[in-house]
């Protein structure tokens, strides 16, 4: 199929009476067709230049009370991050956790700043330093006993290291919050003491006195003499062996 040209000439005769004769010729002419492929497809717009990341810290808070701290950030780029550096208060840059994330070594109590650095495949270098924020002490354990005991671990602690033969030991959790122990009981340990009913010098424990009858007689030097043979006295000696007492502290002579 080719192309129409369409070209007009618009001719006149002037008669005798004056008036006109107007013709209108038309000529067309059948023009050659443009070769295929000659109207090209508009070109794909170009990929826009190559630009340094950014960066926007995403969960930075004024206060942090407790550590340790993890900042979390945002990086913004076209090309692949290839390196995610930080530092604190303008320290050594160090390998951040991720590409989106830095965990803080424990910190004094007080202000501080993070800066972080990325580097993308383009060798496109973006830094970016956040706002200055507070952070509370490092969390502290606790002593018990003469031992360390971990911020948000427990003991079992007992009112008294003893009790009496057939008494029953008083138990407490204690539990260490950042530094301070809950609870009050002080013993690490509770030893409910034996009963005695035979033995030899020196043995300590509880004698339970026979059903039968009581201690009989208590000397001066506070001594008593049992029924079963031993002498023995109390340990704490503003006691007495009382007739009718069921149960006493003693220490075997």
């Amino acid at each position: 199929m080719g192309w129409i040209k369409i070209s007009a000439r618009l001719t006149s005769n002037l008669n005798s009476t004056t008036s006109w004769n107007r013709g209108l010729l038309l000529e067309t002419a059948v023009l050659p067709a443009p070769p295929i492929g000659a109207i090209a497809a508009p070109p794909a717009p170009a990929a826009p230049p190559p630009t340094p990341p950014s960066i926007v810290f995403t969960n930075l808070a004024l206060v942090y009370a407790t550590q340790p701290v993890t900042l979390t950030f945002l990086v913004a780029d076209n090309l692949t991050v290839t390196s995610a550096k930080c530092a604190v208060d303008a320290g050594t840059l160090v390998n951040c956790n991720t590409f989106s994330s830095y965990t803080l070594p424990t910190l004094a109590a007080g202000y501080h700043t993070v800066t972080v650095q990325i580097t993308d495949s383009g060798a496109f270098t973006a830094t970016q330093t956040s706002l200055q924020f507070w952070v509370g002490a490092a969390t502290q354990n606790c002593v018990f006993n003469g031992a360390s005991v971990a911020s948000g671990a427990s003991v079992t602690a007992y009112l008294a290291s003893t009790v009496s033969f057939g008494d029953t030991c008083l138990s407490q959790s204690r539990t260490c919050s950042n530094g301070t122990l809950s609870g009050t009981y002080l013993a690490a340990s509770c030893l409910v003491q034996p009963q005695i009913t035979s033995g030899s010098p020196g043995a300590i424990g509880y004698w339970a006195y026979p059903a039968s009858g009581a201690v009989s007689t208590m000397t001066s030097a506070g001594l008593c003499t049992s029924l079963i043979g031993l002498t023995c006295k109390p340990l704490n000696l503003s006691e007495a062996c009382m007739s009718g007492a069921t149960k006493k502290l003693i220490i075997c002579q």
